[in-house]
């Protein structure tokens, strides 16, 4: 078994089955796969497309393999680190894009070229990232079969929160409001169960 962790690049695979699977458990009976299988499709496309370039280019399957798996890091990652540097370090330079992102790309060149000149076949860390990637799998499908329904994130149907008006405040003419991806009320009642009609009844008025 170690032999063939060692030999093999099944991270390319098992990196973006990690990401799903860690998104279920996250978020289990949240989710519903018929409106993101493109989506799920993506996620495994994308590191075996970085491979099929760059094996054209240099014609080794290790070398190729590790270094389509160091460029598809910030392909699932980036926004999770933009999202906590910014919650870290709010308005500064360290969680702008435009560093980001030139950080992200000399970063990712200097990595691709030390890879593509090594000498190395990469066997420890092919191993080490096979390794560590079934435990991260194994772990959060325990964690699913274990919570059955249970998730970090739920949709409810009572109103937790009560809008209590302020009647000494002084009101703005103008409310913007931003219904960022937020869904129908027809397909949260179908798909979810969830009723939208406050929400609805409330923008009316």
């Amino acid at each position: 078994m170690k032999n063939i962790l060692e030999r093999y690049p099944f991270f390319l695979v098992l990196l973006p089955a990690f990401v799903v699977i860690h998104l279920e458990k996250e978020l289990h009976q949240v989710i519903s796969y018929r409106f993101v299988i493109d989506r799920i499709l993506i996620f495994f496309a994308v590191p075996l497309l970085l491979y099929t370039i760059i094996y054209f280019l240099n014609r080794s399957v290790k070398k190729s393999a590790f270094a389509a798996f160091i460029l598809s890091i910030p392909f699932f990652y980036l926004g999770d680190l933009k999202n906590w540097l910014s919650s870290m370090l709010p308005g500064s330079l360290w969680q702008s894009y435009s560093f980001l992102l030139t950080a992200l790309f000399l970063v990712s060149v200097l990595s691709i070229s030390f890879v593509l000149k090594s000498e190395s076949e990469f066997r420890k860390q092919f191993l080490l990232i096979n390794t560590g990637l079934l435990l991260f799998i194994t772990t959060d499908l325990a964690l699913i079969a274990y919570s059955f329904n249970k998730g970090k994130y739920h949709l409810v149907n009572e109103i937790e929160t009560e809008n209590k008006p302020c009647d000494n405040c002084e009101k703005p003419d103008i409310y913007y409001i931003v219904l960022d991806t937020y869904t129908s009320g027809k397909i949260l009642k179908s798909n979810f169960n969830y009723p939208n009609d406050i929400t609805e009844d409330d923008l009316k008025k």
